[in-house]
């Protein structure tokens, strides 16, 4: 109870600091364990694998849990060339540069594997903060993770089967193949029919819950699979809808826990390399992962549809190493193969680093300084010399209805929106120029000439993009922006625009404006 009692006083603390600094929790257990290994090793060895292996368990399971392919059924372009190249692309890279710093063939798989994902609890803490969980980027984000996530499970079992040859390796993934056949069956049948015919209540559903995770941790023992693998494919079966959201509400607690006490018992059984080189490697690999990953997601998802700024803020947010690749080293160390104790060390290193520098990347300001070198950023080819046109920035539900009486009154209107489908049919229409492009891209602003417009309606999601527009313009030209809460409108008031409540109110009360006073403002 003592040794339990010390892991739980060390994540209490790193999530206390964690909070009071606004960061993600995880690389403070990491650390908190990793300097408390220093200090004391008064936990058995043995006791701080069952507690590892137990956390182990909960944390695959709650993974398994988000793997609901409805999230992102819309982008599934986008989704799958980012995640598999993205995955492909870090892998070979990470692979090259430990073989270039003296790692075995098979030792380099480790850290490379491990710099091809990305955080999942991590990233969805960042959009969640920063409200854009709605945004089409973040649902491109979150469909890479999770697929990145089966990409770990196959990786860990071929690495921790590749001791046996191909054989094994064959064996393994066919037994795979079945559990994850199994879990998709259950996801798709099982779950609805339970909902129709049982009422349980909230204690009971719990330990139904409990009893679904090991009794495919117990087919994985089964089959001679890495436990993981069932516990992963025991969350997939849970992420149907509406399964999930009960699943998850009745869990949280209780996986919260084990994730606190896995990363927490990670860091102290992992321990501190002692020798510099081990640092300078892991600086290494963390430092790749931050340089290459936002350029390499951002070029694949503008290709494949994004714009270019939400291209480049997805690249962020997936530019750190995943908690599976935490997974996947101590997973290596517990098999026959034998991965030494100060590569999981490196490994959590890796991810202490990048999992501490991506929150303080994550933001507007890093965006629109990573812009100014984007090679294709002035793509739009705009000879007209606009003055005093409307320029409408985001199309919404309500466009049609705000651009109405600019028409018929034969002012210029130009949309810029990030559709498409908007975007081509207003073109087929021809009576505004449509633009596709991000409305927030001051370089965009420039050559639309935003300075000279007569007004410019600001209906984007984020009211933060909003604000960049009325400090773009600063006070040149009136600036509507939609807004949806009080706190947002009162922000831009403060910068001198004229917030709007909501949508279908912003055309209307604009409308109202434009007749009393607005035309006076404007000059006609």
């Amino acid at each position: 109870m003592t040794e339990l009692l010390l892991l739980l006083i060390i994540a209490g603390t790193g999530l206390g600091v964690a909070r009071k600094l606004k960061m993600p929790a995880i690389p403070f257990w990491i650390l908190g364990g990793l300097i408390a290994g220093q200090f004391t090793s008064s936990i058995e060895t043995s006791l701080l694998e069952q507690m590892l292996e137990m956390g182990l368990i909960f944390l695959v399971f709650a993974s398994g849990m988000e793997l609901n392919p409805k999230r992102f059924q819309h982008q599934w372009s986008i989704v799958w060339r980012v995640s598999i190249l993205q995955f492909a692309a870090l892998v070979c890279i990470g692979w090259l540069a430990a073989i270039a710093m003296g790692f075995g063939a098979r030792e380099a798989c480790y850290p490379a594997v491990a710099m091809g994902t990305s955080s999942t609890l991590l990233a969805i803490r960042l959009l969640i903060q920063g409200r854009k969980m709605y945004e089409p980027f973040a649902r491109m984000v979150i469909g890479v993770l999770l697929i990145q996530d089966l990409l770990m499970i196959l990786m860990v079992v071929i690495l921790v089967k590749s001791d046996g040859g191909w054989l094994h390796v064959s064996k393994g993934l066919f037994a795979g193949s079945c559990l994850g056949g199994l879990a998709w069956g259950i996801r798709q049948r099982f779950w609805t029919f339970f909902l129709k015919k049982f009422d349980s209540d909230e204690e009971s559903f719990l330990l139904i819950l409990l009893s679904t995770m090991f009794l495919f941790v117990s087919a994985a023992h089964y089959l001679d699979l890495p436990l993981i693998a069932g516990a992963f494919f025991g969350g997939l079966s849970l992420s149907s809808f509406p399964v999930q959201g009960l699943a998850k509400g009745v869990m949280t607690s209780l996986s919260d826990f084990f994730f606190a006490l896995f990363f927490t018992a990670l860091g102290h059984y992992a321990g501190i390399p002692l020798s510099w080189v081990f640092w300078a490697q892991a600086a290494a690999f963390a430092l790749l992962v931050i340089v290459i990953t936002p350029a390499l997601v951002a070029l694949i998802a503008e290709r494949a549809g994004l714009t270019a700024r939400h291209a480049i803020e997805g690249g962020i947010l997936l530019a750190q190493t995943s908690e599976f690749a935490l997974v996947l080293g101590l997973a290596g160390h517990l098999s026959d193969s034998g991965l030494p104790v100060e590569r999981i060390s490196q490994i959590a290193l890796m991810s202490v680093m990048t999992m501490t520098i991506t929150p303080l990347l994550a933001n507007d300001r890093v965006t629109q300084w990573l812009l100014k070198f984007h090679p294709f950023r002035n793509r739009h080819h705009i000879e007209e010399t606009w003055k005093g046109h409307v320029l409408v920035l985001g199309f919404g539900s309500a466009g049609d209805y705000v651009i109405h009486p600019f028409l018929e009154t034969g002012d210029t209107v130009v949309v810029v929106d990030e559709d498409p489908a908007v975007i081509a049919k207003l073109q087929s229409k021809g009576k505004v120029v449509a633009i596709r492009g991000d409305g927030a891209d001051r370089a965009l602003l420039d050559q639309l000439h935003a300075r000279q417009a007569k007004l410019i309606l600001a209906a984007m999601r984020r009211p933060e993009e909003a604000e960049g527009v009325i400090q773009f313009v600063s006070g040149c030209t009136p600036v509507f922006a939609r807004v949806f809460e009080p706190k947002d409108a009162d922000r831009i008031r403060q910068l001198g625009g004229t917030p709007i409540l909501n949508s279908m109110a912003s055309a209307e009360a604009f409308l109202e404006w434009y007749q009393a006073v607005g035309k006076e403002m404007t000059g006609h």
